[in-house]
Formats: structure tokens, sequence, C-alpha cells
């Protein structure tokens, strides 16, 4: 458990509590913990995303997302198509 140096009150939505009292639950700890745990995975989790490199980025987009001919012309032809409905507006 963390060492509690700082007191905070924060609002909640019914759904929020439920589900924070739900991980409470689940992992065995405190509502208070559950928060912790929550956030501290969840920035975790973003800067591994946020700490890739360009290329890096690049790469695993061209593994889930092969590229193949034509398929270049179709993301420039959906890029024009969206940049003249927003000219539209």
């Amino acid at each position: 458990m963390s060492n509690i140096s700082h007191r905070v009150t924060y609002a909640f939505d019914e759904k929020t509590v439920h589900e924070v009292t739900e991980l409470a639950k689940h992992w065995k700890v405190s509502k208070s913990e559950a928060v912790r745990l929550s956030i501290h995975q969840t920035l975790d989790a973003c800067k591994k995303t946020v700490s890739r490199s360009p290329q890096e980025a690049f790469r695993i987009l061209r593994q889930e997302q092969p590229l193949t001919p034509g398929t270049g012309m179709k993301w420039m032809q959906e890029i024009m198509k969206e940049r003249e409905q927003d000219s539209l507006r």
C-alpha cells in the first residue's frame, strides 16, 4: 500500500462508483487503492504507447494494415474528400 501524504476529494457518478467498488472487490483492496492502481496502470500504458518513435509506430501500423497496391491512392482520395467536406462547413 502507498504512503498516503495527500487527501483529496473527487466527485464520481453512480456508474463510476459502482465500477470502483467492483475493481476493489476483484483486486481485494480498498476503493482508494483501486483508484490508485487504476491510475498507475493507465499512466504506465499511456507512457508505453506514447514513447514509441514515429518509425516504430509506422512499423506497427504496417504490420497491422499491410500496404497493398492502390492503398496510398485510396488514402489520398479519402483525405481530399474529408478536406473538401471540411471546407464546406
